[in-house]
């Protein structure tokens, strides 16, 4: 006997939600290089893979809908942007990444982390959580590396500062910053400008510095990133206050000479006008 024809559904369900992460880094500069992270901070950047599930997924930067835990604590982004366009941390990102259901892509996400922050758990409202493995910090230079000549590379100031010393810096386009070594010290000048001042080693990366315009007297930073390629000169460790130079080609780092760092001003002092 024959059997009647058996009837195969035409269409399945669509898959659950998921998120997965494809790529993540940790960056002291974001934004292409332009946009210095606070001291002792990167910008996470994480690649994600998501695909919605029955219902339409909409995620959007500005409502909550994506977080980072880790620490403790619940990061939100610094910046977000659908795949294919640029992320500037701290500016905001009017794109909105739009999926019909069953439908995947990608999105990339920058928050603002601890350089020594442990991985953490990235959840996505609607979708689910994916893990975040902790990245390793690239190593510091040695202390002595900070010596050389620098061309600016990029600036992120305020329009004009009441400080002299920051408005002395800010007021000359494209100048440099030469670093000589000087014992346990380095000597500063920042030409054309008439700013002079010193630095001393403070930890892996980082110099706690002093300049001068005439009687005008700063606190500040200066960060040495991986590489000994770029410095971040930090007027204050807030938005707007940064300069990026970048080591002259040939111009290596130089060498200390004497005994270790001592007496760096306190953080509290940093960006304050004497």
């Amino acid at each position: 006997t024959s059997r009647g024809p058996r009837h195969v559904a035409s269409a399945s369900s669509p898959a659950p939600a998921a998120v997965s992460v494809l790529e993540q880094r940790l960056d002291v500069l974001g934004g292409g290089g332009l946009v210095p992270a606070p001291l002792g901070k990167a910008f996470l950047t994480v690649s994600l893979a998501l695909r919605a599930g029955r219902e339409a997924l909409r995620l959007d930067p500005r409502d909550g809908s994506v977080w980072l835990e880790s620490g403790g604590r619940r990061i939100l982004p610094e910046g977000f942007a659908p795949s294919g366009r640029s992320v500037v941390p701290g500016v905001a990102d009017e794109g909105v990444l739009t999926l019909a259901p069953g439908r995947s892509g990608r999105a990339r996400v920058v928050f603002l982390v601890p350089v020594d922050a442990a991985g953490g758990v990235l959840g996505v409202r609607g979708v689910g959580e994916a893990g975040v493995n902790a990245v390793e910090p690239a190593k510091s230079p040695a202390r002595e590396a900070l010596a050389g000549s620098y061309a600016e590379a990029g600036r992120r100031l305020r329009l004009g500062f009441a400080d002299p010393v920051m408005e002395a810096v800010r007021s000359s386009p494209l100048h440099e910053l030469v670093v000589t070594a000087e014992g346990d010290a380095f000597a500063l000048s920042l030409p054309p400008t008439e700013v002079r001042g010193e630095a001393r080693f403070l930890r892996p990366g980082e110099y706690a510095a002093t300049l001068r315009s005439g009687t005008s007297r700063l606190a500040c930073r200066l960060r040495l990133l991986a590489g000994a390629r770029r410095v971040i000169l930090y007027l204050a460790d807030q938005p707007f206050h940064q300069v990026i130079y970048r080591r002259r080609s040939g111009a290596s780092a130089g060498a200390l000479r004497g005994g270790g760092p001592s007496g760096p001003p306190s953080r509290s002092t940093m960006g304050r006008h004497e």
